[in-house]
């Protein structure tokens, strides 16, 4: 088996995908797992749905797919009823149409097909007589009647590659002789009746310059004449078999859907669920544990690609120019970079976010406003979420509002700054006019929230209780919370993990337990633990 793969392509990610599968698979491999497992679904859509919500714990993900799937199912079945009848009517009409088209012409052909037959039945071929502009020749005189095709011909040929019309070259016993040509393909045709013979430019021009070529298209012609004998009975057979096939159509029933009433429902459920799902990955609360995640992704150092960096492949490692070891081993110092780098860059995203037009009205972030206020008489506009949607209302300032409703918060800011930028182009209002604005409106929150006071609390009075020996037993007061066995055995497990008093690891005292801490360093003295004395406080 052979990998092909393009060098300095997409191609190493793909493979380091694979890789990273594999790697995982092998490691369920070895534990001690069944050797097959239940597929979350048979359908891919759905096992993904499945899986997102198996990862997030909210089957809704999973309903929302299956109700697309059920809206997709009926919607097929419609569309089919829909489509059978649609066929079953346009092939009545092409039915009637052939039919009456060929009951037109077949008076006309069967004229063109007597003519033709008569003149095929003349046994003595100096009687047989072919129509030229300049004479009339006998079939027998094959050689004259050559060197008058290719005459008649060479006078037509630039006539007929110009105009693209049908030309008369000659009759037979009144029956036309046309030479016609088609720009699409570049090809000629002649035809004799409703007979057609195609000529590609070579062979027509063979026949042109040559008596060979010229005695080969009279044979044509004179098999063309043959055929349009045998019109007639073809034609009428098709009418009657178009008119069997036509009864048949009109005969058979029209298809009815009759699941309307479940598919509107199902649109509704799949509507439903669709603006649940948008609830919980665009509200204003998905979208601050989006931001917050970011956020603590990128204090904690973690650049783009880093996780390619630590698990390299070849070309990865020598696309970065350097091992796959030393790429490895420069992780964390990339990462303290980044980390560094986040942190300088404080005053920076501060400044962005107090340059941005648009402004928070709530600490929940689920009303926004842009531009100038509804009452001012200028253009703005606010976008709110409605625990479905976010909704978009947009001003000008004269009493034309425009509404609108999307799933996503970028998408409503970018309709809604569109609209009011359009707005403000026909009052000639410039748009850093509309920034300006919307900045004024971010330093009046933002004072606000600064100036606000907080009320003075009571001070806290500590109990004068006596102190109680470690030997002394306590019980609790009447309605008081007690801790449970298992809360008392946490708590006491991280008070020995780390203690509350400052201590000296060096002490011989037989009571002081040894605590080991790498961070003594950073011990802080807390007031609590034990006395001297051994009281504890």
């Amino acid at each position: 088996m052979v990998n092909m793969v393009a060098r300095r392509s997409y191609d190493a990610m793909m493979y380091q995908y694979v890789a990273r599968k594999s790697n995982f698979v092998a490691m369920i491999r070895k534990a001690d797992v069944p050797p097959t497992m239940e597929d979350l679904g048979g359908d891919l859509t759905v096992s993904w749905a499945q899986s997102k919500a198996a990862a997030t714990g909210d089957p809704v993900f999973v309903a929302q797919v299956e109700a697309d799937q059920k809206v997709a199912e009926l919607e097929a079945r419609r569309d089919a009823v829909l489509n059978a009848n649609a066929a079953r009517n346009a092939a009545i009409r092409a039915l009637s149409r052939s039919i009456t088209a060929d009951e037109k012409r077949l008076p006309e052909v069967r004229e063109v097909a007597g003519k033709l037959a008569a003149w095929s039945g003349i046994e003595d071929r100096a009687q047989r007589k072919w129509a030229f502009p300049h004479a009339a020749i006998p079939d027998s005189e094959t050689a004259d009647l050559a060197d008058a095709l290719r005459g008649a011909l060479i006078r037509l040929e630039e006539e007929v590659t110009r105009s693209n019309d049908e030309v008369v070259f000659g009759a037979i016993n009144g029956v036309p002789l046309t030479l016609g040509y088609t720009q699409v393909i570049g090809q000629f045709y002649l035809c004799v009746g409703e007979e057609i013979a195609w000529y590609d430019r070579d062979r027509f021009l063979n026949a042109v310059e040559k008596a060979s070529g010229a005695q080969g298209m009279l044979t044509t012609l004179r098999n063309l004449a043959e055929k349009a004998t045998r019109q007639v009975p073809a034609i009428e057979a098709r009418i009657e078999h178009n008119r069997g096939r036509l009864a048949d159509a009109e005969a058979e029933p029209g298809l009815a859907f009759t699941a309307t009433a479940e598919l509107d429902a199902a649109k509704l459920r799949a509507e439903e669920l669709r603006l649940e799902v948008n609830a919980r990955e665009n509200s204003p609360d998905a979208l601050r544990r989006t931001r917050d995640e970011h956020e603590r992704r990128a204090a904690d150092g973690q650049y783009p690609q880093w996780t390619l960096d630590l698990n390299p492949t070849d070309a990865w490692a020598e696309h970065r120019g350097m091992s796959k070891s030393d790429l490895i081993a420069s992780v964390p110092a990339r990462m303290a970079t980044a980390r560094q780098a986040w942190l300088d860059g404080a005053g920076q995203r501060e400044a962005s976010r107090r340059a941005d037009p648009w402004v928070a009205l709530d600490d929940t972030e689920a009303l926004w406003q842009y531009g100038f206020a509804a009452d001012s008489g200028q253009p703005g506009a606010r976008v709110r979420w409605d625990d479905r949607q976010w909704h978009l209302e947009t001003w000008d300032g004269n009493g034309r509002v425009e509404r609108d409703a999307v799933n996503t918060r970028s998408e409503a800011f970018g309709i809604a700054t569109r609209t009011v930028e359009k707005f403000a182009a026909e009052q000639n209002i410039g748009r850093e006019a509309i920034h300006q604005a919307g900045l004024e409106r971010r330093e009046r929150r933002d004072n606000a929230a600064s100036h606000t006071t907080v009320e003075p609390t009571a001070a806290v009075v500590e109990p004068a209780d006596a102190i109680v020996e470690p030997t002394e037993t306590v019980s609790a007061a009447p309605g008081t919370f007690g801790l449970d066995d298992t809360l008392a055995h946490g708590l006491r497990a991280a008070g020995d993990v780390r203690p509350l008093h400052k201590f000296n690891p060096h002490s011989t005292r037989p009571h002081q337990q040894q605590h080991i801490d790498p961070m003594q360093q950073y011990e802080a003295e807390y007031g609590g633990g034990y006395e001297e004395d051994g009281r504890a406080v």
